[in-house]
C-alpha cells in the first residue's frame, strides 16, 4: 500500500507524479519519454523498462504512480505484470500501449482494472488526453484514501463509546441522535458498535443499565418511586413504572415490597 501523505506531496504542485515506462523497443520507449515529459503534466518518467522483468523489479523499488506498459513485451508480458501489480497496487494509473486489435486484448486489460488502452500507433492528442486523465485520476485516487483514512482516524473506538454509555445511561437526553453528534458516527455505525461490543441494541442496553439501578435503589427505603425514576433517566414516573414491571414483571411498589420482606434478592 501507497502512502497516501508522500504521494499527495509528490503531485500537489512542489512534486511530481512518478511514471514508468515498459516496451521492448527502444524507439518507441525513447519517444514515449520524450512526450510524456515534454507535455508538462507534473509527470516525471523515473524509469524505463525493456521487458516485464525489468518492470516488475522497477516497480517493487519504485511504487510509481504511472504505468505506461506496452501489452507484449519479453520475459513477461505487460499482462502478467499488471496481474501482479493489482494484487497490491489498486491506486497506480496503468495505461496500456497495444498493438493488438483485438477484443480479447481488452478483455484482459478490463478485467485486470487496466486504465487506459491505447491502440498502436497512437495519436499524439489521445495520447495526451490520455495522460491528463491518469493524473486527474490518480490524484483522485488519493484524495479518496486520505479521505476513507481521516474518516477511520476520527471514528471512536467502541470502547470509548461503550464506556460513554455506562457513564452516561442516567441521562434523560441519551438517545440516538446525542451519540451521533457527540462521536461524529452514523445511525449504522452507533448500532453496529453497540450490538458488537454488548450483544444488545442500543435500547436495550440503556434500559437493562437503568432497570438494573432501579433494582438497587428499590432495595432501599429512603428514596419514593419517583425519585428512583429521576435517577435512572426517566422524568416519567408512570412511564418507569411500565418499563420496570415489562422488564422484571413486577411494578416498582412490588417489588420494594418483595426485597424487603426478604421474598426477592
Amino acid at each position: 500500500m501507497r502512502d497516501a501523505d508522500a504521494a499527495g506531496q509528490r503531485k500537489g504542485g512542489v512534486g511530481m507524479i512518478r511514471a514508468l515506462v515498459g516496451d521492448d523497443e527502444e524507439n518507441i520507449r525513447k519517444g514515449l519519454i520524450h512526450q510524456i515529459e515534454s507535455l508538462d503534466l507534473g509527470i516525471q518518467v523515473v524509469a524505463a523498462a525493456e521487458n516485464g522483468r525489468q518492470v516488475m523489479e522497477y516497480y517493487e523499488k519504485m511504487t510509481p504512480d504511472l504505468l505506461v506498459l506496452d501489452i507484449n513485451m519479453p520475459l513477461m508480458s505487460g499482462l502478467e505484470c499488471i496481474e501482479q501489480i493489482r494484487a497490491q497496487d489498486s491506486d497506480c494509473v496503468i495505461l496500456i500501449l497495444s498493438g493488438y486489435d483485438h477484443f480479447g486484448y481488452a478483455q484482459k486489460a478490463i478485467r485486470h482494472h487496466v486504465d487506459f488502452y491505447l491502440l498502436k500507433p497512437v495519436e499524439d492528442e489521445e495520447l495526451e488526453d490520455a495522460l491528463r486523465q491518469s493524473v486527474a485520476r490518480f490524484q483522485q485516487r488519493i484524495e479518496q484514501r486520505k479521505l476513507i483514512r481521516r474518516v477511520k482516524e476520527t471514528e471512536p473506538e467502541p470502547a470509548s463509546l461503550i464506556r460513554y454509555l455506562y457513564e452516561h445511561f442516567t441521562d434523560p437526553d441519551l438517545n440516538a441522535e446525542r451519540l451521533q453528534e457527540q462521536f461524529s458516527i452514523s445511525h449504522s455505525t452507533l448500532f453496529k458498535f453497540v450490538k458488537a461490543a454488548t450483544g444488545k441494541t442500543l435500547v436495550e442496553l440503556i434500559t437493562d443499565l437503568r432497570m438494573e439501578l432501579a433494582q438497587k435503589l428499590l432495595a432501599q427505603k429512603e428514596l419514593s418511586v419517583k425519585e428512583i425514576a429521576g435517577r435512572c433517566g426517566y422524568s416519567d414516573q408512570f412511564y418507569f413504572s411500565r418499563i420496570f414491571k415489562k422488564q422484571t414483571g413486577l411494578s416498582p411498589k412490588e417489588y420494594r415490597a418483595g426485597v424487603l420482606k426478604g421474598e426477592l434478592e
